[in-house]
């Protein structure tokens, strides 16, 4: 599977949304071949690992939540 990285989204934000965990960013990211800090462009297409918690990736669908939780000031 592969999920599209929304603006502002980090790995760990993925990793929460796509995954149900935290610990699910390292293995998005050694997937990926990417680093835990590595910025992501919107639109970029994201390998998924097959650990997930399907409780808060259920929690997130149902309520239509996508988590973007980059901050930049010079936008």
């Amino acid at each position: 599977m592969e999920t599209t990285v929304l603006e502002g989204q980090s790995l760990l934000d993925i990793a929460l949304q796509e995954l149900g965990s935290l610990e699910g960013t390292y293995a998005l990211a050694v997937l990926n071949g990417l680093s835990l800090t590595d910025s992501l462009a919107a639109g970029m297409l994201l390998q998924l690992p097959d650990v997930v918690d399907k409780r808060i990736v259920n929690y997130y669908s149902e309520r239509n939540i996508r988590p973007a939780t980059l901050f930049d000031p010079e936008t």
